[in-house]
């Protein structure tokens, strides 16, 4: 009936109080509880002790509901620990997948940072961290003022902890080991989920696959001898090494590490600390996007098809072959039954010129979901519409249109207070950045760094603006002077 659950329901509004602690450490409470009970570390690592108060257990219980979903926001990266500290934009952990390289166990983030142009050094990225860690990481935009790193709410769009929010995602992760139906589930956790599956662009018969799987009845050898069912062996099919549970069979078979590795998702499954089938199955759909989900579901039915074939038919194991026909097969049924796309119609608009003696700088981005890459331009045109200069940048790792947007924006602020233009106007198609450039609200999202390099370019650029004012009355007086004498 969809009644919460009253303890989660109550960490949920405890971790609050400790979200608080976080974002004002120099409130009067926050400063007496860490004079008391944590004065020499910080609020996530403070412990309990014997003779501690009942309100300060009770703050400290719902700590871990923040911890679900707590993560760094990179500023300068000093204070955030490359293997220890949770600061990649990937659920659950926010932590590197890669195994630790030799001599890099004290690494700051500040030491993946070039400091002179603010960009990541690419070279390290890709010699510590998998393919899609790099494309991750390198896709977290970088503040030009060396901000201060900060803690945010990974699951809300502007990073800030509400008790609707938290109730969620505890809830879903106390939840996650009993794989209910999306109908009976328990207050709705899964439902999210079973949406994205059944709402997929496959085969209906993948779809029922992918519900077998996810409720753990497909007949696998480790299934099948549960039930009593007398089988030759119960080792995998394809390594014939580890037991054939579902888990070994889909995520750490050794031998499907290449399909997954060199398929379009370029996956390393076995990296990844989930310990269920269900868990990593959950996971990889709160990263990919609803494309690379189909693939993930089709990935899934054509390993588990080639393994009946091993089984039935006695077919050699192919892993290249098997990518190109899970590509083929998906690519042909999305062909015919393709997806229903509603056009919205956009209202005709006209470029307008600036004000008399005025610069318009008109920005855009751009942003291709399908390979996470993305583009800007900017255009400055006088007040009769004369082009007076423009520049393009393509950005090879993006995480949305936003991003892209606010990064166009930057780039035209910047190119403003470089050339010393006093009087400017910035013109943007975007009614989302122009709504969080003007509002004073607090904004942790993951283009709050480059949305405060914006607000901070903009005042220099308004000084800019009255010092030319100045200047020029200045000069209208002592003309007015000269022409009197």
């Amino acid at each position: 009936m969809g009644f919460r659950n009253m303890h989660h329901f109550n960490l949920a509004l405890l971790a609050k109080q400790g979200w608080r602690l976080i974002q004002q450490p120099a409130s009067i409470v926050a400063r007496l509880l860490k004079a008391k009970y944590y004065p020499h570390c910080s609020f996530l690592e403070a412990e309990v002790k014997g003779g501690d108060s009942y309100t300060w257990r009770s703050i400290i219980s719902g700590r871990e509901v923040l911890k679900k979903g707590l993560r760094f926001q990179v500023g300068d990266g000093q204070s955030i620990s490359v293997w220890r500290d949770p600061w990649v934009p990937l659920p659950f952990s926010f932590k590197p997948y890669s195994p630790l390289m030799e001599g890099t166990k004290d690494f700051m983030v500040a030491d993946l940072i070039d400091e002179g142009g603010r960009e990541w050094v690419m070279e390290l990225l890709e010699e510590l961290f998998t393919s899609h860690e790099v494309d991750t990481i390198a896709a977290i935009p970088l503040s030009l003022r060396n901000s201060d790193d900060r803690l945010v709410w990974h699951y809300d769009r502007k990073g800030i902890y509400s008790v609707k929010s938290g109730y969620y995602i505890f809830h879903k992760a106390q939840t996650v080991r009993d794989c209910a139906s999306g109908s009976m589930g328990e207050g709705g956790a899964w439902r999210r989920y079973w949406h994205m599956l059944w709402s997929a662009s496959v085969p209906p018969k993948v779809k029922l696959f992918m519900w077998k799987l996810i409720k753990g009845i497909l007949p696998t050898k480790c299934n099948l001898v549960q039930k009593k069912v007398s089988l030759p062996d119960e080792k995998c099919t394809f390594c014939m090494a580890a037991c054939e549970s579902g888990t070994h069979l889909f995520k750490d078979c050794p031998t499907l590490l290449c399909f997954w590795l060199y398929g379009p998702l370029h996956l390393n499954p076995v990296e990844h600390p989930a310990k269920t089938l269900s868990s990593w199955t959950l996971d990889m759909l709160d990263i990919l996007s609803v494309d690379q989900c189909d693939f993930f579901f089709m990935g899934l039915w054509a390993v588990w098809f080639e393994r009946n074939k091993m089984v039935w038919k006695n077919d050699a194991f192919q892993p290249l072959m098997l990518i190109e026909w899970a590509v083929r097969h998906l690519v042909e049924f999305q062909k015919y039954h393709p997806k229903a796309v509603r056009k919205k119609k956009q209202a005709p608009m006209k470029w307008q010129c600036s004000p008399r003696g005025r610069l318009k700088i008109n920005v855009d981005g751009a942003f291709r979901a399908d390979v996470g890459c993305g583009g800007i331009g900017v255009v400055v045109r006088d007040d009769v519409g004369m082009g007076i200069a423009a520049l393009a940048r393509p950005f090879l790792h993006a995480h949305s249109v936003l991003n892209m947007e606010a990064e166009a924006c930057r780039a035209g602020l910047l190119l403003g207070i470089h050339q010393g233009w006093s009087d400017i106007e910035i013109e943007s198609d975007s009614a989302i950045l122009v709504a969080a450039l003007n509002s004073g609200e607090k904004n942790f999202s993951q283009v709050s760094q480059i949305l405060d390099d914006c607000k901070e370019l903009r005042i220099i650029c308004l000084l800019f603006n009255l010092l030319g004012f100045v200047i020029s009355t200045v000069k209208l007086m002592v003309l007015q002077i000269g022409l009197h004498t």
